[in-house]
C-alpha cells in the first residue's frame, strides 16, 4: 500500500493524506498561497507586464502586432522613441471636420523631418543638420523643419479645384496650395519695439566651384485650357480662365479696414546689388521674338508715372523727372519708337510726326530753349563742329511757310530805299552776340 492510500479499518493511514490535501492551493486564495510567486510566474511565462498597474503599463522591447490602441475609443500612448520598420498609414475617413468624423493628428512643440531630424533642436545647437551647418537659423528657429537627405524635393503641397466642395468645406475660398501669414501686431515704439514679419522668405545661394544655377523662387503660369488667353489691360487685368504667374494685391480682399500699402515691389541691396532690375527675355512676350514684332512688357493706366528721383533736401527723395500719359481717348494715341537710324514720334494713324535722325560721328546738334516772360524761345545750332550754320530744309519742290505778324510799311528808321511794290514787311531782329538790330524784310505776293 502506498503512503497516499488509506487501508480499510486503519484510521492512522489518513494522516499523510490529510497533510497532502492541506498542502494544495486553496481556490479562494486566488494564488495568494503560492509559496514562490516569482517561480510560479516564470513557470507560467509571465513577465514584468503582469505586475504593472493597468492604468500605467510600460512596454520595453518586444512588438505589438495586429493590436488596435484606442480602437474603440480615443487613447494616448507615450513613447520615448518610436522606431518604425514599415510605413505609417492613417486610413482616410472621407471627412474634413473632426465633428464629422475626420481624424486630426496633432504634433505640439516642434517637428523635424528628413535630414532635419539630425538636429538636436537644442539651445545651444550642438548636433546640426546639413542646412544648419550652412545657415544657422532656419532649422534652429523653425517650429517645423523639413530638409531632404537626397537632394530631391523637400516638401510638396498641392490642391485642386476639382476636390473643392464649398458646402462640405464651409467656405467658398479659392483653392490654395500654400498659405503663409506673417502678423506684425506687437505694441511698442520704434526702434526698440520694431520687429519684421515675413509671410514668405527664400534664399538662393551659389557656392564657389559650382556651375549650377540657383533661383530664390520660380513662378510658372501654364495655360492648358486649349484657349489662348487674351491681352490684359489696366482696365481689365484678368480674364476668366487665365493663367497668371504672379499676382500682387493690397488689402487682402476681405473687407478689412486698411490703408494703402507702401509698394507692390521693392528691389533693394541687402549686402550686395543686382546687375539688372527687371529683365525680359527676348522671346518671353507674345508678339515679339527679339528680332521683329511687338510685345507689351508693361501696361499702365491714365496718369500712371514712370518717375526718377533726386535725393532731396531731407534725403527722402524728391521726384525730379517723370513720363506719363493723360490721353483719355484711344483715338488720340501717340507713341515714341526708336529704330535703326533715329527716334520717331508717331501720330495716331502711325505716320511720323517728328523724326530725330542719328548721324555717325555727329559733332553738331540742335537745342530748343523755352523762354521766360518777355523773351523769345530759341531753336539753335549747338556743338563743336566747324560749321556753325543752322539749316532749314523743305522737301524737294517745297517751300518755307512762316507765320508771323507783318507791317504794311517798313519800320521807322529803316535804312536805305524802300523796295517798290512790296506787299508787306516782316520784322526781323538780329543778335550777333554783341549788338541787336531790327530789320524789315520786304514781302511780295507770289506771281
Amino acid at each position: 500500500m502506498s503512503g497516499s492510500e488509506i487501508a480499510p479499518g486503519n484510521p492512522a493511514d489518513a494522516g499523510p493524506v490529510k497533510d497532502a490535501i492541506m498542502a494544495r492551493l486553496v481556490r479562494d486564495a486566488n494564488l495568494a498561497d503560492v509559496p514562490n510567486k516569482a517561480a510560479a510566474r516564470a513557470n507560467l511565462q509571465l513577465r514584468s507586464m503582469a505586475q504593472q498597474d493597468a492604468a500605467a503599463v510600460a512596454i520595453t522591447g518586444g512588438a505589438l502586432d495586429n493590436v488596435a490602441i484606442g480602437g474603440t475609443s480615443p487613447a494616448y500612448g507615450q513613447f520615448a522613441q518610436l522606431d518604425m520598420v514599415g510605413d505609417f498609414t492613417a486610413p482616410p475617413t472621407g471627412d474634413f471636420w473632426s465633428d464629422d468624423g475626420a481624424r486630426v493628428m496633432r504634433v505640439n512643440d516642434r517637428l523635424l523631418v528628413g535630414a532635419a531630424a539630425a538636429n538636436d533642436a537644442a539651445k545651444p545647437n550642438v548636433e546640426k543638420d546639413w542646412l544648419s551647418e550652412l545657415i544657422n537659423w532656419p532649422v534652429f528657429n523653425g517650429t517645423a523643419a523639413i530638409t531632404s537627405a537626397f537632394g530631391t524635393i523637400a516638401l510638396t503641397v498641392g490642391s485642386q479645384t476639382a476636390d473643392l466642395d464649398p458646402v462640405a468645406a464651409g467656405t467658398t475660398q479659392t483653392t490654395i496650395g500654400v498659405a503663409a501669414f506673417a502678423i506684425a501686431n506687437n505694441p511698442g515704439t520704434y526702434p526698440t519695439g520694431y520687429y519684421a514679419a515675413y509671410g514668405f522668405y527664400s534664399e538662393a545661394r551659389v557656392y564657389p566651384g559650382t556651375v549650377s544655377d540657383s533661383f530664390a523662387a520660380e513662378f510658372e503660369a501654364i495655360n492648358m485650357s486649349g484657349t489662348p488667353n487674351g491681352t490684359p489691360t489696366p482696365y481689365r487685368e484678368l480674364l476668366v480662365g487665365s493663367a497668371q504667374a504672379l499676382r500682387l494685391g493690397s488689402g487682402g480682399g476681405q473687407g478689412l479696414d486698411v490703408d494703402p500699402a507702401i509698394s507692390a515691389l521693392a528691389i533693394v541691396p541687402n549686402g550686395s546689388t543686382f546687375n539688372a532690375g527687371i529683365v525680359f527675355a527676348k522671346d518671353a512676350l507674345t508678339g515679339a521674338d527679339g528680332t521683329s514684332g511687338f510685345g507689351e512688357a508693361i501696361a499702365m493706366g491714365l496718369g500712371h508715372l514712370v518717375s526718377w528721383y533726386a535725393e532731396g533736401d531731407d534725403n527722402n527723395g524728391a521726384r525730379a523727372f517723370y513720363i506719363t500719359s493723360t490721353i483719355a481717348d484711344a483715338d488720340n494715341a501717340v507713341s515714341v519708337q526708336a529704330q535703326d537710324g533715329g527716334l520717331l514720334f508717331l501720330q495716331p494713324d502711325g505716320n511720323i510726326g517728328l523724326a530725330i535722325s542719328t548721324v555717325a560721328a555727329a559733332d553738331n546738334g540742335i537745342s530748343i530753349t523755352p523762354a521766360a516772360s518777355g523773351q523769345a524761345p530759341a531753336l539753335a545750332a549747338i556743338g563743336d563742329g566747324s560749321n556753325p550754320n543752322l539749316a532749314l530744309k523743305a522737301r524737294s519742290g517745297g517751300r518755307f511757310e512762316l507765320t508771323c505778324t507783318t507791317q504794311n510799311t517798313a519800320a521807322a528808321g529803316a535804312g536805305g530805299a524802300t523796295p517798290a511794290n512790296a506787299a508787306a514787311f516782316m520784322q526781323v531782329t538780329v543778335n550777333n552776340g554783341v549788338t541787336t538790330a531790327n530789320y524789315a524784310i520786304p514781302l511780295y505776293a507770289a506771281s
